[in-house]
């Protein structure tokens, strides 16, 4: 991931909303501006937003609880790290806040929308105040293309996750008899996430085109590099994963 201008602070944390997880990074970088990216961690999904002070403070006035920036910036880290209950985030669909809107008009028809359906998520910082509420609505854009930096970090987390998934496995095997059906399926769901994950970052990071400078075609083979080693960690996975169904329907039917 990169941020330009130079980068004051940055907290990366493992968050899940409705039910779906999500890595979240929030920075500050020198020239007043905040940055925040969402990352969906199924499916390599990523969404990000960049926020001057002006545009922070502007919002915050809107919603009649004015806070400067610096200010806002420390409620949010405080949020996303959970060191208060009286403020905390959450991630929306367009939708989702449309909903919320309505709910506020209390029984009263709601606008008809002219805005068309929309990939943005919207990351809600929220007060609880004694006897008030606030919301602070903070867009982000859904990215069609990541940069390098960005798909390098994602590719090198995936790496850890299939790193970390033979070993569980081996476990298993060497309990003979302990092989678990739900733990085989668990095996398939993930599997299938990866391979769903990795084919997003190929197409991200092979369909970008020709051209750019040489520094831009050398970040792009060191990418497609680490995607080819991914594509075969993949695979292995898979096999190991196939080798413990043929493993486990053996077992079933020694014992009919």
């Amino acid at each position: 991931m990169s941020f330009s201008g130079g980068v004051e602070f940055s907290e990366t944390v493992d968050m899940v909303f409705h039910n779906v997880e999500y890595l979240l990074t929030v920075a500050a970088v020198k020239d007043d501006t905040l940055c925040v990216e969402v990352e969906q961690k199924s499916d390599g999904s990523r969404w990000r937003g960049d926020f001057t002070s002006r545009y922070i403070e502007d919002i915050t006035a809107k919603t009649g609880n004015y806070k400067k920036y610096g200010v806002f910036v420390k409620m949010l880290l405080t949020a996303v790290t959970e060191e208060s209950d009286s403020v905390f985030v959450d991630l929306l669909t367009y939708n989702d806040l449309e909903l919320l809107k309505n709910r506020k008009l209390k029984g009263q028809a709601p606008a008809p929308s002219r805005n068309p359906p929309n990939n943005k998520r919207y990351l809600i910082l929220t007060y609880a105040a004694e006897f008030d509420r606030v919301h602070y609505p903070l867009p982000l854009i859904f990215e069609e293309s990541p940069d390098p930096e960005s798909l390098k970090a994602t590719i090198y987390r995936l790496r850890a996750e299939l790193d970390a998934r033979p070993k569980t496995g081996a476990s298993h095997r060497g309990a003979n008899l302990g092989a678990d059906p739900a733990d085989l399926r668990r095996l398939r769901e993930e599997n299938m996430d990866l391979k769903a994950e990795i084919r997003r970052l190929e197409s991200g990071a092979l369909g970008g085109g020709g051209g750019g400078s040489e520094q831009a075609q050398m970040e792009k083979k060191e990418v497609e590099r680490e995607l080819r080693l991914c594509r075969k960690e993949r695979d292995l996975l898979a096999q190991k994963c196939e080798a413990r169904e043929k493993e486990l329907e053996q077992m079933e039917a020694s014992f009919k």
